[in-house]
C-alpha cells in the first residue's frame, strides 16, 4: 500500500488525525494520552518513547520527503537476499 501510494504508514488509524496535533508540550501530552488510553497497561516510559516518535513524525516528515524503509521477514513479500543477489 505505502509503495503503491507513495507514503508513509505509521498504526495510528484508531487515533485521532494527526493535523490536530500542535507543536508545542500540549501536542506531545495528547498524543501520549491516545497512547495510554488505546493500551493502559503499556509500560509509561515506552509510550513516552513512542509519543515522541509521532510527534517527531508530525512534525519534521514532510511532503516530498525521502523515506528508506525496510521490510522485516515477518511481513508478507519478503524474501530473504541470496548470495547470488550481491554485485560481482
Amino acid at each position: 500500500m505505502m509503495r503503491e501510494h507513495q507514503c508513509v504508514a505509521i498504526g495510528w488509524a484508531d487515533s485521532d488525525d494527526l493535523t490536530a496535533i500542535t507543536n508545542d508540550k500540549a501536542g506531545r501530552e495528547k498524543i501520549l494520552q491516545a497512547i495510554l488510553s488505546h493500551d493502559p497497561l503499556i509500560n509509561h516510559g515506552a509510550a513516552g518513547k513512542a509519543a515522541q516518535q509521532i510527534f517527531h513524525f508530525r512534525w519534521t516528515i514532510a511532503t516530498g520527503d525521502l523515506v528508506l524503509a525496510m521490510r522485516p521477514p515477518h511481513l508478507p513479500g519478503y524474501r530473504a537476499p541470496s548470495p547470488s543477489d550481491q554485485p560481482a
